[in-house]
C-alpha cells in the first residue's frame, strides 16, 4: 500500500472547524475527476467542507485525491498527471479510483471545454454544458472513433452510455430550479474568492470585451499574440451578438446536450460549424470519451473558448469556477439515500480494466497503422467507380473465365488491353461485384498503381496497402491483374499463367461497353434530345472512331457539347482526331491565349509533382507571379477554386480524398489519365510546348515558383500554422531543392532560377523552409 499525496489547496467553509476529518475511503459515495490543476483547484473550492487525505491507496494507484463533502455526499475529487491529457488517462484515473474507493456510486466529470455556438444555441464563454441524451446519443460522443466503410463517409460509432438515472433526475430538478427563480452561479464564485484572495487573478470573471466570437473563416494569424491586436476588433470579423439582459437571461448561461470528445483538440472553426449544425454538438474536450459504459458520469463543461484558432486562456479559470459551481449545486440537491440505493461502480472494475487496455491497444494500433504508412486504394476506387456507367462490364462478370477465377482455388486472371481501353473502370466494376458478395466481400484486398501518385508506384507502397487491409491469413487466394500488354509483363506472366487465365479487352464485348457509354452521354445532352437523328449521328461518328478506347470518347464530348448548332456539330464531327494523341494536342491548340501561361504552369506541376497535389495548393501556386515586387499576393487567388480545371480541361481532373484524420475530405488534382503524362513527357509533343514541359525548363521554373512564394511569406511565421495561411508553403519547402538539383544537373544552367535561389537564401525564408 503507499500513502496518498497531500491536497494542493487547504480550503474550509466552517472557520470554527480547523481540524480536518479523517474518513474511511469507504465512506465516499461520488467520485469527481479533473483532466488540468485549474479544474482540480476549482472544484476544492467548492467543497463544503475538507477532509484529511486518504490514509492509503491501492497499489499502483498514482492518482492525488482530495476529500471532501459536498452537501450530504462524501466526495473523492481526482485529477489526471500533470502534462497527460486523453480519454486513455482519464480512464486510467477511473480505475485507480474505483480500485481504492470501492464504494463510490455516481461519477462526474467536471472542467472546461470549447464551445460550439450557433444559431440555435447562443454559447458564450463562462457559460456551463451539461450532457444529457440527445438524438438517440446517451451525452457524449467520441467523434474521433468509427468506422471507414467504402465510398462512405466517415461513420462515428462510440458515444457514451447515459448518466445513471440519479444524475438525469438530479439534472432536470436542478434546470426547473434554475428556470424559475434564476441561479446564483456568479455570487457564489465571488464568495468563494473572496474566502481565497490568491485565486482571484486566476479564476474571476474576464472582461466582457475579451469575449469575442469571430466568424468562421478569420483565422488567427501566426503570430502568437492576442486577438486584440492579431486578429483586431473590427466588427465585420466578429459574429454579432445581442447583450444579455440581466433580468431575463442567466448569465453565465447553462446548456444542456451533446458533448464532443476526442484525443485530439479541436482548433477547426469550421469543423466545429459542421459539427454543431449536424449532430447538434454543445462543446468539445479531451477526456469524458474515456469514461465509458462502465463508469457512468455525468460531464459538465465551462466554456473557456470556442474551438477556433482563436484560443483564449483568460477564461479558462473562470469557467472552471462555473462547472465546478455547477456541479455543487447539482450535488446538494441529491437526497442521501437516492445514492446509497446506486450499484458501487467498483463492481464494474473488471470491465474499467478491459476499457483501459482497449484504449491503450487501440492507441498501439494506430501507431502500428502509422507506422507501417499504407497508401489508401480506395480513394482510386471511388474515382473509377464515378466514371463508370451502369449497365456496362457486365461482361465479364458473366464471363466464363471471371467465374471460374471467382470460384476456384488459388486462382488468377490477367486483363490486358491499350491505353484508355477502360482497364481501371472494369476492375472496379469487379470490385464491387465482389464487395457485394457476402462470401468475398470481407477478405477483399485491392490496390491500384497510380502514376499521379508517388505513393501507389512502388511494388512496397502495394505490399503495404494490403498489409494493413489484411485481417487474418488467407488460404483460398484469388489474385486479378490488369495492365497494358507490355512485353516485360506479358513475358513474366506467360511463364506461369495459362491462355484462359488471360484475357485480352481488345474484344467485342469492350465495344459493346463503349457503346453503351455513348448512348447514354448522348441522351444527357440536352441540345439534341428531340433530333434522334442527330443523336444517332453523334454515337456513330464516336462509335467508329473509339477503336477500343473509352479515353478517347470521353474526351471528345466537351467538343461535342459546345457545337450550338447542326453545322458546327456536323463540322466538329467530321474533324474529330483519330487518336488520343491528336487529342490531346487539339487541346494544346485550343488553349485561351489568357489563360496558356498558368496553363503551362499547372502541367509543369502535375508532370513532375512528388506527390498529389492539393486543390489549395495548386491555386497558390497559380496566383505567384516571380517577376513582380510582391511575388505572392493572397488577393489573386482563384475565387473558385473548383475552376481551375478549365485552364486545360480534359488533361486534368479532381479527385476527393479522405484525409487521415477521416474527419475531412481534402480535393487534390491531377492529370487525368496516364496518357496524358506519356504524351506530354513524349517528342510527339509540338516544339513549342515540349520546350516548356521539357525536365530543364520545367523543373527550373519550378524552382522559381517555390522560392518566390517561399520569399513572399510574412514574417514571422510559425510553422505550426503556416499551412492555415500559405498552403503553397511545405510543398515549396520540402521540394524546391529537389528541383533545383535536377536543374543543376542539366547541360545548361538557368542564370535567372541561380539569382532566385541566392536572394532566398539571403533572407530568412531558408531558415523557415528548413523548419517547415
Amino acid at each position: 500500500m503507499i500513502m496518498g499525496k497531500r491536497a494542493l489547496l487547504d480550503v474550509t467553509v466552517d472557520e470554527d472547524d480547523h481540524e480536518q476529518r479523517q474518513l474511511s475511503n469507504k465512506a465516499n459515495v461520488v467520485g469527481w475527476i479533473c483532466a488540468l490543476e485549474t479544474e482540480y483547484v476549482a472544484a476544492q473550492v467548492f467543497l463544503d467542507e475538507k477532509h484529511a487525505p486518504p490514509e492509503s491507496v491501492a497499489t499502483n494507484d498514482n492518482n492525488d485525491y482530495t476529500l471532501g463533502r459536498i452537501g450530504k455526499h462524501n466526495t473523492v475529487i481526482a485529477v489526471l498527471p500533470g502534462g497527460e491529457y486523453g480519454t486513455a488517462a482519464a480512464a486510467t484515473v477511473a480505475r485507480d479510483m474505483l480500485h481504492s474507493f470501492t464504494n463510490v456510486r455516481i461519477g462526474l466529470m467536471v472542467g472546461i471545454g470549447g464551445g460550439a455556438p450557433n444559431a440555435k444555441h447562443d454559447i458564450r464563454l463562462g457559460d456551463v454544458v451539461v450532457s444529457v441524451p440527445q438524438n438517440g446519443l446517451g451525452g457524449v460522443l467520441q467523434y474521433d472513433f468509427g468506422k471507414e466503410i467504402q465510398d462512405q463517409p466517415f461513420h462515428v460509432t462510440r458515444c457514451l452510455a447515459p448518466p445513471p438515472p440519479v444524475l438525469l433526475t438530479a439534472v432536470s430538478g436542478l434546470r426547473s430550479v434554475y428556470k424559475i427563480n434564476g441561479h446564483d452561479i456568479q455570487n457564489d464564485i465571488r464568495t468563494r474568492l473572496a474566502e481565497n484572495k490568491r485565486l482571484r487573478r486566476e479564476f474571476s470573471r474576464p472582461d466582457a470585451a475579451t469575449d469575442r466570437l469571430y466568424h468562421s473563416h478569420v483565422i488567427h494569424p501566426v503570430s502568437d499574440g492576442e486577438c486584440m491586436t492579431s486578429c483586431g476588433t473590427d466588427e465585420a470579423l466578429m459574429v454579432q451578438r445581442v447583450a444579455r439582459d440581466q433580468d431575463d437571461d442567466d448569465d453565465p448561461t447553462v446548456h444542456y446536450g451533446l458533448i464532443a470528445s476526442a484525443n485530439r483538440l479541436m482548433k477547426n472553426a469550421e469543423l466545429r460549424d459542421q459539427y454543431a449544425n449536424e449532430r447538434d454538438i454543445l462543446c468539445f474536450e479531451m477526456e469524458a470519451g474515456g469514461l465509458n459504459s462502465h463508469f457512468p458520469c455525468l460531464v459538465i463543461c465551462g466554456i473557456c473558448n470556442y474551438a477556433d484558432t482563436h484560443k483564449n486562456k483568460k477564461w479558462q479559470g473562470y469557467a472552471a469556477m462555473t462547472a465546478a459551481a455547477y456541479a455543487k449545486d447539482l450535488l446538494r440537491g441529491i437526497p442521501a439515500n437516492k445514492l446509497e440505493a446506486e450499484k458501487e461502480l467498483s463492481k464494474q472494475v473488471e470491465h474499467v480494466q478491459a476499457s483501459v487496455q482497449s484504449l491503450h491497444t487501440s492507441s498501439h494500433l494506430d501507431k502500428i497503422t502509422n507506422w507501417i504508412s499504407a497508401p489508401d486504394p480506395s480513394t482510386d476506387l471511388n474515382k473509377a467507380r464515378q466514371l463508370h456507367q451502369p449497365g456496362t462490364g457486365q461482361w465479364l462478370l458473366l464471363s466464363e473465365q471471371y467465374q471460374l477465377w471467382k470460384t476456384a482455388r488459388n486462382s488468377f486472371l490477367w486483363l490486358y488491353g491499350i491505353p484508355g481501353c477502360g482497364k481501371t473502370v472494369l476492375s472496379s466494376t469487379a470490385i464491387t461485384d465482389l464487395c457485394d458478395d457476402e462470401e468475398t466481400s470481407p477478405n477483399l484486398l485491392y490496390f491500384y498503381f497510380n502514376f499521379a501518385d508517388v505513393e501507389k508506384r512502388s511494388t512496397e507502397k502495394a505490399v503495404r496497402s494490403l498489409i494493413q487491409k489484411l485481417r487474418g491469413s488467407l488460404t483460398n487466394i484469388h489474385l486479378l491483374v490488369t495492365s497494358r500488354p507490355v512485353h516485360g509483363i506479358q513475358s513474366c506472366i506467360e511463364t506461369w499463367a495459362c491462355a484462359e487465365e488471360m484475357t485480352s479487352l481488345q474484344s467485342d464485348l469492350v465495344a459493346h461497353d463503349i457503346k453503351a457509354y455513348i448512348e447514354t452521354q448522348v441522351q444527357q445532352i440536352k441540345r439534341w434530345q428531340a433530333k434522334p437523328d442527330v443523336q444517332r449521328l453523334i454515337a456513330t461518328t464516336l462509335r467508329d472512331g473509339a477503336n477500343g478506347m473509352f479515353r478517347w470518347v470521353y474526351c471528345q464530348f466537351e467538343t461535342i457539347e459546345k457545337c450550338l448548332s447542326l453545322d458546327e456539330l456536323r463540322r466538329a464531327l467530321a474533324s474529330l482526331p483519330p487518336t488520343l494523341d491528336a487529342t490531346y494536342a487539339r487541346i494544346l491548340k485550343r488553349l485561351y491565349p489568357e489563360h496558356k501561361s498558368r496553363a503551362v504552369r499547372l502541367l509543369q506541376l502535375l508532370v513532375y509533382s512528388e506527390r498529389p497535389l492539393r486543390l489549395d495548393e495548386a491555386v497558390d501556386a497559380l496566383a505567384v507571379e516571380p517577376t513582380s515586387e510582391a511575388r505572392f499576393d493572397p488577393a489573386n487567388r482563384m475565387p473558385m477554386p473548383q475552376e481551375i480545371v478549365q485552364y486545360c480541361a480534359g488533361l486534368v481532373s479532381l479527385t476527393v480524398r479522405c484525409s487521415k484524420s477521416k474527419l475531412r475530405y481534402a480535393t487534390e488534382i491531377a492529370l487525368a489519365h496516364f496518357s496524358v503524362k506519356e504524351y506530354l513527357l513524349s517528342d510527339r509533343l509540338k516544339p513549342s510546348m515540349g520546350e516548356q514541359l521539357n525536365k530543364r525548363t520545367a523543373t527550373a521554373a519550378l524552382v522559381e515558383l517555390c522560392v518566390s512564394y517561399l520569399l513572399s511569406l510574412e514574417s514571422p511565421v510559425l510553422p505550426d500554422r503556416v499551412g492555415e495561411l500559405y498552403p503553397f508553403a511545405r510543398y515549396s519547402a520540402q521540394y524546391w531543392s529537389h528541383y533545383a538539383s535536377v536543374v543543376e544537373k542539366c547541360p545548361s544552367s538557368n542564370h535567372d532560377v541561380l539569382a532566385t535561389v541566392w536572394e532566398f537564401y539571403a533572407c530568412q525564408g531558408a531558415s523557415l523552409a528548413v523548419r517547415l
